[in-house]
């Protein structure tokens, strides 16, 4: 039968339901028995809300594996409580599992049942899907009027900005329903068991106030079904939480079961044992879960549920229309698609959110389709982005007035994120304000971190201690500072971050000082959202990557608005170059921090420089690809430690991963060494030639940015040239040689361009040179020995021991393009069929694991490498078979003008990636008029003439001559042709070990050039084509774990519903 859904959200769904692949986990701690029925752990790394709903797979020695069902998570701790789907008893034995899956809550499946549910309501759902688009008919009333106003109307949306009372005013509404009409029926849903909680609390205690809970027949007007209610509306209101009928029918039950014991042991014949029984089967089987009972047959007026149990009760109910009025509290973090499903469930709808806060749970990461950002990331009030036009819509209530914020912060939340229209209520007004007196007089205050410390490094960021996220400690120490005199004057201190990282330090640091958490929290920023601070410090540690603009906006606001007398945003003057945080930081007073002799934030006289940009909700691959390039370059402590290390140190060697940012360092080492030596001459030489404008410009723009006007001075102070144009310069022409991509030279190679540097001092010994090389071993596509591995064919004194940096972080791609490529070339499940050509040495396989940036297979799960040095999170390479090159070569041409029309994806941003010949892609697109050029290759342009930046054209060039770039988008096409590699086997010396090596070489070069979105293409059953097709196939979802055999659990009697 065909679903009611449009195509393109069933697109949506199926590429939402990619992405729900189960996690291993580092570990996870302090695991014990809550209770017979419940288990708590804290996993490594901790959970976020996202798991909600999810499932934690425990394996035990013994290879049974103990399933859990996560009814609750501490949203401060990230600890997680577990249940089995029957709710039985827990075995002791499972506190012996060795290892710990995560596996994600399939919203995408639960989002298909649903639909299904619908087959017979078509128009309904369609007519919901059009509105939470907005799409919704002007009825020519005007702006409303008021709450009572907008409760009248078929669909409605309340807009509640920070401290206006969204949830009091949604509560309110709901109490006087329940008061003025008990014989209605209302679904209120919200998209967690904490903000399901808060609703039924706020409505219980409204109507417990007019003595209005509860039915002159005692039944309790309110119910909360589900699994995961919170222990203050336990306690305060245990009323909400059942239904009298469905006790009085589980009371039954437990009396037959009796019976049945009783039965027993008086010697009851079997004839009469049977009777009974067959009573109690009966009586059992017409109790349904108590959360679908009371949907059906309950008295009670309002029921509470997450969007999660609602979504379940769409296809208990069949799709019925069962309820007068759905509401959906905080809606801006639930998609369209779950609220288009669940609003044919009532005749009318009320959605009450902030679409600039932070938006839906998303499974979907970077490069998504447009109907993955229209349906999956996107809220029902994702249209509203400018509050004053939304304030003139009749079905839209915009609550204007702020009772939380002092009136300096509410202005600054008012113009990031509201156009201005926030009004400050009687309290901000009238309140007296508390003083600090460290503090300067103004209200929201940049901490500019420049200003405190001379050593570049400090305010760099770093990679936390678990592989994951990013943390500051100088921006934390300030933090302490800030916090510190604020506790003492009695207030209450929330600091945040966008990272985990940097909020566990920051809980040590509080620790150890002994700071009560009553008294001072630190978190991060999505755990915060609905609770206020009287001093808020933010601290954005890295601009707030790798999180997309559209993101980040979002969560600064509401980290901004949790402040009710003092906000502290700390940022460098680096940050402020991002897109965002500088729209916030523009709106702030910037202050100088001063640590000695004591503490205090002085105002700045001169406002530092900001360029903040609106940023909006990408809604197709190109807007995204948009706001990755407004990001810019952020340099990390390591790479700052290293082109700030003192030259007279002599030679050095960097390593990194593709992607780790070696050139970039490169250049701004340049520009550094040029600052501090303005009469030297320096080289900067490589084996690739398509990398000459790529590092002409990075070099300038470094330049530019260390010495502003005197850049155009020292440009010709560099001298860059391919390796093979050295030749007619004379020993010691040079004061300092930098050379990219080293691992491109031969021994023979390299002690010629360490002769054209000058030594550095000649005092006593081999001398020291200022040659610093480059390397990542993993694209030794020639064959060469590592460099460290040349030492007796290098001249004396050019020895790099104790002289290797490694960059331990890539981020130029996702986790799953460089997992792809990785799982091909190391080939941990043997698909190759073929010797291993040592490519776990070659790869440094044993490094990266010591390091933390590697997971080595796991017997008896996937198999898989798994890679920990990006921050990014993305799809998996899509990787296709095609059987003729010809198919091969439509299928490009289709798919570029897909991503042209549909995703507006420009052409310089895109990359075409061939092991030979790029001029037959070219001639492809080109025959389809798609404006291309071939670099390299038989029958391409010069591949020193290798474009970057913007051009209007499509780039195709070849494995070899694509090392060092990178782009948006990558097609790597024809990767059968690194089967056979007859075109590189008369190259003398080339044994078949050495070709294999290369081989994978080239293909990790060719799948790691993509920022956003990779494709692998190549013929059917060439070997190339079909591994990098079943190891993608593993990364996905195609490979979740196996049905385990599970640790057997002792059932209860009855259930609540999930």
């Amino acid at each position: 039968m065909r679903s009611v859904l449009p195509e393109e959200l069933l697109s949506a769904l199926e590429s939402e339901r990619a992405q729900y692949r189960w996690v291993m986990l580092k570990g996870a701690v302090d695991v014990r028995l809550e209770d017979e029925s419940m288990l708590g752990l804290t996993p490594l790394p901790a959970a976020d809300p996202s798991w909600s709903g999810g499932q934690l797979i425990g394996f035990l020695p013994d290879e049974r594996r103990f399933v859990g069902e996560i009814v609750h998570l501490d949203p401060t701790t990230g600890r997680v409580f577990l249940s089995t789907r029957s709710l039985g008893h827990i075995k002791p034995e499972v506190l012996s599992a060795e290892r710990w899956a995560f596996q994600p809550y399939d919203f995408s499946e639960a989002l298909l049942a649903a639909s299904k549910a619908y087959d017979a309501r078509g128009p309904r759902v369609r007519e919901a899907l059009e509105r939470v688009r907005g799409l919704v008919p002007d009825d020519g009333t005007g702006p409303s009027q008021g709450p009572e106003h907008l409760w009248d109307k078929p669909w409605a949306l309340l807009w509640g900005p920070p401290g206006t009372g969204k949830t009091e005013t949604m509560a309110r509404l709901l109490a006087q329903a329940v008061q003025n009409n008990p014989g209605e029926r209302i679904l209120a849903v919200a998209p967690t068991n904490r903000a399901a909680d808060t609703l039924a609390l706020r409505v219980a205690r409204m109507l417990s106030k007019a003595g209005a809970l509860h039915a002159p027949d005692t039944t309790c007007r309110v119910f909360r079904g589900g699994l995961g209610v919170g222990q203050e509306l336990t306690r305060a209101f245990p009323a909400v939480l059942h239904d009298s009928s469905y006790q009085k029918h589980a009371a039954r039950i437990a009396h037959m079961e009796e019976r049945v014991r009783e039965e027993y042991l008086q010697g009851a014949s079997s004839s009469r044992l049977a009777v009974v029984k067959a009573e109690l089967r009966k009586v059992r089987d017409g109790l349904t879960d108590e959360t679908l009972f009371v949907a059906r047959e309950g008295y009670a007026t309002l029921m509470v549920l997450t969007v999660h149990r609602a979504l379940r009760l769409v296809s208990e109910l069949e799709g019925a229309e069962r309820f007068d009025r759905l509401v959906v509290d905080e809606a801006g973090m639930v998609s369209r698609a779950a609220v288009g499903l669940l609003a044919p469930l009532a005749r009318k709808v009320l959605l009450g959110g902030d679409p600039k806060q932070i938006g839906p749970v998303s499974r979907a990461l970077e490069g998504v389709e447009r109907p993955v950002q229209t349906w999956m990331r996107s809220s029902p009030l994702s249209h509203l982005e400018d509050a004053r036009a939304a304030a003139e819509l009749p079905h839209v209530l915009l609550l204007r007035t702020q009772h939380r914020m002092h009136p300096q912060i509410g202005a600054v939340v008012s113009h990031f994120s509201y156009a201005g229209m926030l009004e400050d209520g009687e309290g901000p007004r009238t309140r007296e304000p508390k003083k600090v007196e460290a503090f300067p007089a103004a209200r929201a205050c940049w901490v500019v971190l420049d200003e405190a410390t001379r050593d570049a490094r400090r305010v760099c960021h770093e990679r936390g201690d678990s592989g994951h996220g990013y943390r500051r400690p100088f921006s934390a120490e300030l933090v302490m500072a800030i916090a510190a005199p604020a506790l003492k004057a009695g207030l209450k201190v929330l600091a945040v971050t966008p990272y985990r990282a940097q909020a566990a330090l920051l809980r040590a640091m509080a620790e150890e000082k002994g700071w009560h958490e009553s008294r001072f929290q630190a978190s991060t920023i999505h755990r915060q959202q609905g609770t206020e601070y009287d001093v808020v410090v933010v601290d954005t540690v890295a601009a707030g990557r790798p999180f997309a603009p559209s993101e980040l906006t979002p969560m600064l606001n509401v980290a901004a608005s949790r402040a009710r007398e003092y906000l502290f945003v700390l940022s460098s003057r680096a940050e402020s170059e991002a897109a965002i945080p500088s729209q916030l930081l523009e709106l702030l007073t910037p202050v100088a921090p001063r640590l000695e002799p004591r503490f205090a934030l002085q105002p700045l006289l001169v406002m530092p420089g900001v360029r903040a940009r609106a940023a909006r909700r990408p809604e197709a691959l190109g807007q995204e690809i948009d706001s990755l390039k407004e990001m810019g370059p952020l340099f990390t402590q390591e790479q700052v430690s290293l082109f700030e290390r003192r030259f007279d140190e002599g030679h050095h060697l960097v390593r990194g991963v593709a992607g780790s940012g070696k050139t970039y360092v490169l250049a701004h080492w340049v520009a550094r060494y040029l600052a501090e030596h303005p009469e030297a001459r320096v080289l900067v030489s490589f084996f690739n030639k398509a990398l000459t404008t790529l590092l002409t410009r990075l070099v300038d723009a470094a330049l530019r940015r260390r010495l502003g006007r005197r850049a155009s001075f020292m440009l010709h102070r560099v001298t860059l040239m391919h390796m093979t144009g050295t030749g007619g310069y004379a020993p010691e022409s040079f004061d300092a040689v930098f050379v990219d991509e080293a691992q491109d030279l031969s021994a023979q190679e390299l002690a010629h361009l360490y002769g054209l540097a000058r030594p550095l001092s000649r005092e006593g010994g081999a001398p020291l040179k200022a040659f610093l090389l480059f390397a990542d071993d993993s694209q030794n596509v020639y064959g060469h020995s590592p460099v460290e591995a040349l030492r007796q064919q290098l001249p004396d004194g050019l020895d790099f021991t104790g002289r290797v940096r490694v960059l331990r972080e890539t981020f130029r791609s996702t986790r799953q393009v460089s997992e792809l490529a990785f799982n091909v070339v190391l080939d941990p499940l043997g698909l190759h069929r073929v010797g291993n050509p040592g490519m776990r040495e070659f790869m440094r396989a044993s490094e990266l694991r010591e390091q933390g940036l590697l997971e080595e297979p796991v017997a008896g799960v996937d198999g898989l490498y798994r890679l920990q040095s990006s921050e990014r999170e993305g799809l998996v390479p899509v990787v296709r078979a095609f059987d003729s090159p010809q198919a091969e070569e439509a299928w490009l041409v289709r798919e570029v003008k897909r991503l042209r029309a549909h995703e507006g994806v420009r052409p310089a941003d895109v990359l075409v990636v061939a092991p030979v010949r790029p001029a037959r892609l070219a001639e492809a697109l080109e025959r389809e008029g798609l404006k291309a050029v071939a670099f390299g290759g038989r029958g391409g342009e010069d591949v020193a003439g290798f474009s970057v930046g913007k051009v209007d054209y499509l780039r195709v060039t070849t494995a070899f001559s694509c090392k060092g770039h990178e782009s948006p988008v990558v097609f790597f096409c024809g990767v059968d042709a690194l089967d056979d590699m007859a075109w590189m086997e008369g190259r003398p010396g080339r044994q078949e070990r050495e070709l294999e090596r290369t081989r994978r070489a080239l293909f990790y070069v060719g799948a790691t050039r993509a920022m956003v979105r990779q494709y692998v293409t190549g013929l059917s059953g060439a070997r190339f084509t079909r591994v990098a097709l079943a190891y993608a196939r593993a990364l996905s979802r195609e490979s979740r774990l196996p049905t385990p055999q599970v640790v057997p659990t002792t059932s209860r009697r009855g259930s609540r519903g999930h």
